[in-house]
């Protein structure tokens, strides 16, 4: 009895030793992608112009073909144009404009700080999310539509964002302004946006836009934090000047 219980037990740890193993292996993988492109990616947009243009439009495709099988998966067909067309026309808003909106904060006095903002407080609000939600989430935001994300993670997200904007803004030498505020502003955009391509994913049935960047997901999956945090900063650099 006491051979076959312990048998039992062990195998009853198998399938949490296997989440336990695959989420440090995601990690990881997230660790070392981050490790790699956030330099690469603060160096394309301090080189600024083509490069940046380049970047942006490398992005844009691979966006582009990840909203596609999206798409198809919410039952896109060639033989319903008009759903086709009003998918096509909504991709083109949820990709492009954000985008366009980085190339316009780019060539603004300060452009290069501008973008560095936007995209290092976006970040700070990204990882604190989901370190704290992986850690201490007991509540589910939005089970519906992203199970994995807890209230917990979305208030470790905002507060980490409204201290890392002022942080940022002064060490970049961005003129005076509410930078708590435009903080707050962000991590409320990025969250958005984030739910946003979920609900997206839900409808379509698939768990990742695709598994181009390892240990996120698609590009989407990367981008959809920044699809409202983009216009966002780029209207407060507006009303700030």
């Amino acid at each position: 009895m006491f051979r076959n219980g312990g048998r039992g037990q062990a195998l009853a740890l198998r399938p949490r030793l296997a989440v336990t193993l695959a989420t440090r292996s995601n990690l990881s993988a997230r660790l070392l992608t981050a490790a790699i492109g956030l330099p690469l990616l603060m160096a394309v947009v301090w080189a600024g112009g083509i490069v940046l243009i380049g970047l942006v439009a490398i992005v844009a495709l691979a966006a582009a073909w990840e909203f596609g099988k999206i798409a198809t998966g919410a039952g896109v067909r060639l033989g319903r144009p008009i759903i086709a067309a009003l998918w096509l026309l909504g991709g083109a808003l949820y990709i492009g404009l954000p985008l366009r909106y980085f190339i316009e904060l780019r060539v603004l006095p300060d452009g290069a700080a501008w973008v560095f903002l936007a995209l290092l407080t976006t970040f700070a609000n990204d990882t604190a999310a989901y370190a704290i939600g992986r850690a201490a989430g007991r509540h589910r935001m939005a089970p519906g539509i992203s199970p994995g994300k807890t209230w917990e993670g979305a208030a470790g997200g905002l507060v980490a964002a409204v201290v890392a904007c002022p942080l940022l803004a002064m060490l970049l030498g961005l003129p005076e302004g509410q930078w708590v505020l435009l903080g707050c502003g962000i991590a409320l955009a990025a969250q958005a946006g984030d739910l946003l391509e979920s609900m997206l994913k839900r409808w379509a049935g698939v768990k990742d836009a695709s598994a181009l960047v390892p240990g996120h997901g698609g590009v989407l999956d990367r981008l959809d934090s920044l699809v409202l945090v983009a216009p966002l900063v780029y209207h407060y650099s507006q009303w700030l000047t």
